[in-house]
Parts: structure tokens; sequence; C-alpha cells
């Protein structure tokens, strides 16, 4: 049974069973850059941001998709982010980006509380291509630290973005 009336149900049970064994699915992504032959964003035509190596999902209160990723400058040459997914109307499969992460890092593990305007995700291994004489970030305090007990790299983080007004 779909929750969210008025969207179309991406996995659905045979027999309308939720106990059962079998179901059918609705492909909604094949991430990639929007201008190779092949991906496809659930029908949407217009633009979207391109997308690639989804690592974790969470679904806020409307019933929409949160994508974050690990590996996409590699794959497209962009830095990983948090991605916002429409899941049904005429927006179903338009991808946006939320928000990026500092180069050489990986953001996961999104909490979504769209309720109460707010946006959890962790910032993992910022700079993991640096040593620790060639920082290549301070993430995320974005200044080098010196003196004596402090420490001059990054760190993984925890960040919460909320919506003000």
């Amino acid at each position: 049974m779909n929750p969210h009336p008025g969207r179309k149900s991406q996995i659905t049970e045979v027999g309308g069973d939720h106990t059962g064994r079998r179901f059918t699915w609705d492909l909604v992504l094949i991430c990639g850059d929007p201008k190779t032959a092949g991906t496809y964003f659930g029908g949407y035509t217009g633009p979207v941001a391109p997308i690639a190596c989804p690592d974790n999902v969470a679904f806020d209160s409307r019933g929409d998709l949160w994508i974050s990723t690990d590996g996409m400058p590699s794959a497209l040459k962009y830095d990983d982010g948090l991605f916002h997914v429409e899941l049904g109307g005429p927006e179903r499969g338009r991808v946006t980006q939320f928000l990026a992460v500092p180069a050489e890092a990986e953001t996961c593990g999104p909490v979504i509380h769209d309720r109460d305007g707010s946006v959890f995700v962790a910032v993992q291994h910022p700079g993991e291509d640096g040593t620790w004489a060639d920082q290549h970030s301070f993430f995320p305090d974005y200044v080098k630290q010196s003196g004596r007990g402090r420490f001059a790299g990054p760190r993984p983080t925890v960040v919460q973005v909320t919506r003000i007004g």
C-alpha cells in the first residue's frame, strides 16, 4: 500500500500483500551525468544535478528521497554531496543538490527533519589524500591551527543545516 496518496509507489507488493515475498518495482534513477546516454531520472526531462555513487539514502516526511554520495570526484569530477529527489508528480525524478562536502570527503548518514527545517549529515575523511606533512583540508575549521597541543588537520564532523524563516 502506498502511504503517500498521489505519489507513485516505487515498490509494489504482488496482490497488495505487504507480508508477501513477491513484489514489482519501478526504477527511479540511473545515476550519472544527465548528458550521458543511459542515465534516467524517473521520467523527468528538465535540468537535474549530476549525481553518481549513491552511498546512503533517507526519506523526508513527504516521502521524497535524499541521497548522499561517496566517489563522485572519480566518477563525475564533482565533490560528493547530499541530493534531494522528487518522487511524485510532474517533477518525479528531479534531482537537486542540497549541499556539497569539502574535497576528498564523503557525506553519509543523512537524517532529514524537514518538518523542523533541519538536516544532519556526517562528513567523513576530509582531505583523505593528504599526509601528516601535507594536509589537504582543514575542515571543519578551514584555518590552519598551530601551536602546542593544537591539531592542524581535518576532522570528520557531523553537520546540521537549519532553515531560517
